[in-house]
């Protein structure tokens, strides 16, 4: 990648994160949250490059929503989202490509993060998914606190 090109992304992912739908993301926290206080079952599920991303998902949901929220060794788990892949109510990352029109038909909590490069949007996928995993670490430990 010539410097000129690496610019040039690093510029559009930039842009790009500027114009992510805040609101998309606090109603799938939401969602997630209302998941987690009801004790239910998140499942993640995706396919190609997103079953990764899925995947990693998953991961970060489990050990940020214990009520410990990842303490020390030998600390209980407390209760965490149960995580796996989706249920009655569906949410739906993907960028702003028309070939997404057909599965955000059947979400009910989407986020589109505005760009239609493919790389650019799997960097913003990672970032909503951090976003919201640190969103709902902390208000987690808010409801905990208040307990």
């Amino acid at each position: 990648m010539s410097p000129g090109t690496i610019d040039r992304y690093l510029c559009e992912v930039v842009r790009a994160v500027d114009a992510v739908d805040r609101r998309q993301i606090e109603a799938v926290a939401r969602v997630l949250m209302s998941t987690w206080s009801s004790d239910a079952t998140v499942y993640t599920m995706g396919n190609g490059g997103s079953a990764s991303l899925a995947s990693h998902m998953a991961c970060d949901l489990g050990k940020n929503t214990a009520p410990d929220l990842g303490g020390g060794p030998g600390q209980p788990a407390g209760r965490r989202l149960r995580v796996i892949a989706l249920i009655a109510t569906t949410i739906g990352l993907t960028g702003s490509r028309q070939s997404s029109a057909e599965m955000l038909a059947l979400t009910d909590y989407p986020v589109v993060v505005p760009t239609q490069v493919m790389e650019q949007i799997e960097d913003l996928h990672v970032m909503v998914n951090h976003v919201l995993a640190v969103y709902l670490r902390d208000l987690i430990a808010r409801t905990v606190a208040v307990r």
